[in-house]
């Protein structure tokens, strides 16, 4: 991830700025409370440096125009036949509040996550995050591609196309 990058090298994985992120979008929270609750389950597990609210705001603004690409799960490389189950969903970054939103004309903006899981072992093998234009079935081989050894794809109607067919 410094690949390319003038300056110090980031000291933190996207993987633990994207936690700190998702837990602040999930439980609707500022950047402070989400790096709280991430310094707190991180001192639990004896690691002594945790991104502040001012890291996490900054490294999601940078990668806001981006597509963030997460493969959670790397041990899908061990296991044979994965019944895989694809899903996706829309997450708020901010609520403007429907008044707001009316009265000016403001349009709303969100992000879709794109998730692929195990069946059998429930475990999340890989997630996209992009704007709120991407459709479905754009992002249905791409989730699939790190995956191997997948025996069945299931999804809903938003991925059906003749390409993913």
């Amino acid at each position: 991830m410094n690949k390319g990058k003038v300056g110090r090298p980031y000291q933190y994985s996207n993987v633990e700025i994207f936690a700190a992120y998702a837990i602040k979008c999930i439980f609707k929270l500022g950047y402070r409370e989400a790096s709280g609750i991430v310094e707190d389950y991180e001192l639990q597990y004896g690691a002594d440096n945790t991104p502040n609210f001012r890291t996490i705001h900054w490294r999601i603004k940078k990668l806001k125009n981006d597509i963030i690409s997460l493969s959670i799960h790397e041990e899908s490389k061990d296991m044979v036949d994965i019944e895989v189950i694809i899903d996706s969903t829309g997450i708020k970054s901010r609520n403007d509040g429907e008044y707001r939103s009316t009265k000016y004309g403001k349009r709303k903006e969100w992000y879709k996550m794109h998730i692929a899981v195990d069946r059998k072992t429930k475990k999340i093998l890989n997630i996209i995050i992009t704007d709120s234009t991407t459709g479905d079935a754009k992002e249905f081989i791409p989730l699939l591609e790190p995956v191997e050894n997948v025996k069945v794809a299931a999804a809903d109607g938003a991925n059906d196309s003749n390409k993913n067919f």
